[in-house]
């Protein structure tokens, strides 16, 4: 279990992806209560506040103790997480509403969403003006789709040349 939630708290790099890929094979902590998180973390689910409260009782207090910037270690691991998540099945989203799905305020929100865009760990760009974070598609799924838009219309304007050369 506190290797489980040490690797929880760990900063999301993919050291941490590895460590809890590793935990969750590791026949040893299927049995463990706190498993089920670990599900959830490796299959890259959101958290949702609830999930968060019921882990907290894995806890000690050291990991709840706020830092300087307003958030303990396991409210910023659980942002980075759930940001992470989010980056994948949203395209863009204002703050306030990043803040209440990360049970952080707008502003804790923009902060460690610019950190780890800055530090490459989420791809995407922030709109201060807007209050917007714009994350980046998936660029693999973007070219494959654009070569099937591109084949369809080569297809479609080889019929029409057919049939217009048969009247």
């Amino acid at each position: 279990s506190r290797a489980i939630i040490c690797a929880i708290l760990a900063p999301l790099t993919p050291q941490k992806r590895r460590a809890l890929q590793g935990l969750l094979d590791d026949e040893r902590s299927h049995h463990l209560k706190i498993y089920c998180f670990l599900q959830k973390l490796c299959a890259g689910g959101i958290l949702r506040a609830n999930e968060v409260q019921a882990m907290q009782e894995f806890l000690q207090a050291h990991h709840l103790k706020a830092q300087r910037d307003g958030l303990s270690v396991f409210q910023r691991a659980i942002a980075e997480h759930n940001l992470l998540s989010m980056s994948k099945v949203y395209m863009n989203m204002n703050f306030d509403q990043l803040g209440e799905i990360l049970n952080v305020n707008a502003s804790q929100a923009e902060k460690v969403t610019a950190k780890l865009i800055s530090d490459g760990r989420v791809q995407g760009c922030i709109d201060q003006v807007d209050r917007l974070v714009y994350f980046d598609l998936d660029d693999d799924f973007t070219i494959e789709w654009d070569e099937i838009v591109i084949d369809a219309s080569t297809r479609l304007d080889a019929i029409k040349a057919k049939s217009l050369a048969q009247y």
